[in-house]
């Protein structure tokens, strides 16, 4: 079936033996396939699925999954809710407690939404304060299916957020030449004023872009490790190098994510390690992830629902960038290249914010984050 883009309506949202799935009833015949095709929290993307609802509008892509019983079933997959615009109109009346306005959708939205009526209310405060509600504000939002009384309004907005300008980034001084920078700390004494965090910066990023020239596996797997740590991930766990042979190379959990990782040099992966991913989903399936079995050393992931399996590769040796490779279970394969790794570094080293949350949500979204970029 093909992945071309799809609409629809969330018609029900279902939490089942912890499991939390809806049902999308989409506006336009699919082939081969009637009535609603289901999802689950794991094929919702730059959403969260807590906060979609009944009514709410969804753009989404097919694909087709084997059943129990080998029969297959057409199901949604890279479901997205949110749309962004532009505050038109305000009215905020303290002494009724009322506050509501409107919203002019951006041009081409997945709605093809042209006209201004989009409506807001009191619950747009769940997400922003009122302090931060301006005219000519740009928003995100999701597009819910609206009957009330309001004249000529038809569709209401639900999980607004504000877009914030762009970060400044910090001014990058171009490569400093190595007999510039200091190795010691007589250096240091010496050229105080050349050992700032722009320097640091530029010289820590030039070290790890050189993680592209390694190609010996075990130093390919420690560089990775420090490069995952780097980032951010506290809860990053090495398997250790003795009797390696068929697993892993580590595990980490961050936010609602746990993803079990291997790396490699390899070109071609994908029939090499056919039995390994088979058996890493089989780990990560269940709800007590074992990292070292002599030391006992495990992690409950019952909490994380979104679990992943990472082939991570080097992107000059393979020509090829992050993608999801497919999904088995709700449980998402992903060839990540260790490229990808080092441009979120840099963009998390170069933003004023960037808490863990937003660090867990791009790694969710790793094989997106450098659509629209040149290699």
């Amino acid at each position: 079936m093909t992945a071309s883009k799809l609409i629809g309506k969330i018609k029900t949202i279902c939490k089942k033996n912890g499991q939390s799935f809806g049902f999308i009833t989409p506006s336009s015949p699919i082939d081969n396939h009637t009535g609603d095709v289901s999802f689950d929290s794991s094929n919702v993307r730059d959403i969260s699925f807590t906060e979609l609802s009944q009514k709410d509008f969804v753009e989404f892509e097919t694909t087709i999954i084997s059943r129990a019983n080998g029969n297959p079933l057409v199901v949604a997959q890279n479901v997205d809710a949110t749309i962004s615009g532009t505050i038109i109109f305000v009215k905020n009346n303290p002494s009724q407690q009322t506050f509501w306005g409107k919203i002019r959708c951006d041009k081409n939205n997945f709605l093809g939404i042209t006209s201004d009526v989009i409506f807001f209310d009191n619950n747009f405060l769940q997400t922003v304060t009122l302090a931060e509600v301006e005219l000519k504000k740009k928003v995100t939002f999701v597009v819910q299916d609206y009957k009330g009384a309001i004249e000529n309004i038809d569709k209401k907005a639900k999980s607004i957020r504000i877009i914030e300008h762009k970060e400044e980034k910090i001014v990058k001084p171009s490569i400093v030449e190595s007999s510039i920078l200091v190795s010691n700390m007589d250096q240091i004494e010496e050229h105080p004023s050349i050992f700032n965090t722009a320097i640091l910066e530029s010289s820590l990023l030039n070290a790890l872009r050189k993680i592209e020239t390694v190609r010996d596996h075990a130093e390919f797997e420690d560089l990775v490790f420090v490069l995952l740590r780097l980032l951010g991930i506290h809860k990053l766990y090495p398997y250790k190098k003795t009797n390696t042979a068929g697993r892993a190379d580590g595990f980490f959990v961050i936010g609602n994510l746990s993803v079990v990782y291997d790396c490699t040099l390899r070109q071609n992966f994908s029939d090499y390690k056919v039995d390994q991913i088979k058996n890493y989903i089989s780990q990560i399936s269940k709800d007590i992830f074992t990292v070292v079995k002599s030391n006992n050393i495990q992690y409950d992931i019952k909490i994380t629902g979104q679990r992943q399996v990472w082939i991570i590769t080097n992107e000059i040796v393979t020509k090829r960038r992050s993608r999801a490779l497919r999904n088995f279970n709700n449980i998402w394969i992903k060839e990540v290249s260790v490229q990808s790794l080092v441009r979120l570094f840099e963009k998390r080293l170069n933003s004023l914010t960037f808490e863990e949350e937003t660090l867990a949500d791009a790694l969710r979204m790793i094989d997106r984050l450098d659509r629209g970029n040149p290699r």
